[in-house]
């Protein structure tokens, strides 16, 4: 018996060895087989380790034919090596220069196409002031594309004139005025109710069908109800209820229907820097429309991305990624499906911001997080579910 295990462990041992050796040739020689090898002296192995593997041995060249596909010389197995898999990802990154500039407003004083932006690399011939994009963004797809299709590069050549060809036609798609979005002097001296009207019943009708079953922040009773009183005139309702004019119009209207940047304009009149530092919850609502929805349609990302950190950051001092506590949510039921429902549409904004940009999400989820998810037993739009 104990022979036999003595040759058992043997066994094993030499099996392991042998299979970390062939691993080793693996790496060293991943596209020759041993039994090529086996004629080659020591020099020749060394000079075929430095062959690039973009370049198949003549052996390979004989066995397979002069008919190879190009592709196959420029990418390779994703699993073949870690180290170069992460390599590849982060050639795709667009990481901006030490003295890169990039501004979003400068649509407003620059020729450039109303259709480009940084998510749906649309700027891809015409923004050379880009921010950082991760290898997940839409730009990063581009890149492959013109690997596997060089000759796409001569959409992408400077015209006659000194301009880049452009991948969409300029139009005279209107913009929001230029201004400080965050202006340290908020909007100052008594404020006037919005007062109901068809036209404002109608947009709130296309938010709540459309807009809200997305990023259910908002309680359709009350909202509405405070609406029709058009008692209320402070600036949390006044930013709030702009902005979902502003978003209404866009599903409810066509395309060339450009009356919600008005509604825009004026919802930025109601949140001053010193907004970032109120604890009023339509605030925070207002911020996650404009931040995590708005500012994307208008092609504002890094604005857009901006704004939602700032408002993540303002629903952790406001508490609401901590579960309320059962003696606090007693006879306020309301008030704590609210809270959750705004902290989980901040969460899912967060992360489909930061997939479309390649970015790293700033959202949080960890032991500090108790807030349970929303309860679909309230009267309002089916609960959200976390990303």
């Amino acid at each position: 018996m104990t022979t036999a295990n003595t040759a058992k462990r043997t066994l094993d041992a030499l099996s392991q060895s042998l299979e970390e050796c062939r691993t080793i040739l693996k790496r060293l020689f991943p596209t020759n087989e041993v039994q090529s090898l086996l004629p080659l002296n020591r020099q020749e192995l060394i000079s075929l380790i430095d062959v690039p593997r973009s370049q198949s041995t003549p052996s390979q060249r004989s066995s397979t034919g002069s008919h190879t596909s190009p592709h196959s010389q420029d990418f390779h197995s994703p699993i073949t090596s870690t180290s170069e898999d992460c390599q590849s990802l982060a050639n795709l990154e667009q990481i901006p220069s030490h003295d890169s500039e990039w501004d979003e407003e400068r649509r407003t004083r620059d020729s450039i196409p109303a259709e480009a932006d940084d998510v749906n690399a649309l700027s891809l011939s015409v923004d050379r002031q880009s921010s950082y994009l991760g290898a997940t963004s839409i730009k990063a797809a581009f890149i492959v594309m013109l690997k596997v299709a060089p000759g796409l590069r001569s959409f992408l050549t400077p015209s006659s004139n000194g301009n880049h060809k452009q991948l969409a036609p300029s139009s005279n798609y209107p913009t929001p005025r230029p201004s400080n979005d965050f202006s340290p002097h908020p909007v100052k001296g008594a404020l006037s109710p919005i007062t109901w009207s068809s036209e404002g019943q109608t947009l709130i009708d296309a938010y709540f069908n459309r807009v809200q079953i997305l990023i259910p922040m908002l309680d359709e009773p009350s909202f509405r109800a405070d609406y029709l009183s058009g008692r209320r005139n402070d600036s949390p309702w006044l930013a709030l209820l702009n902005m979902v004019f502003a978003m209404g119009s866009i599903v409810a209207t066509k395309s060339d229907d450009h009356n919600h940047i008005n509604f825009y304009s004026r919802s930025k009149e109601h949140l001053g820097i010193d907004s970032l530092g109120s604890s009023h919850i339509e605030t925070l609502q207002a911020m996650a429309l404009m931040g995590g929805q708005y500012l994307h349609y208008i092609n504002r990302p890094n604005t857009a991305n901006a704004l939602l950190g700032a408002a993540l950051r303002m629903a952790c001092a406001m508490g609401l990624h901590r579960e309320s506590l059962p003696e606090e949510s007693t006879g306020n039921a309301f008030l704590v499906e609210q809270r959750r429902r705004t902290w989980w549409s901040l969460f899912c904004l967060d992360t489909w911001a930061s997939t479309t940009l390649g970015r790293p999400s700033m959202g949080r989820w960890g032991s500090a997080v108790t807030v349970r998810s929303p309860d679909g037993s309230m009267d309002m739009v089916s609960s959200v579910i976390p990303c």
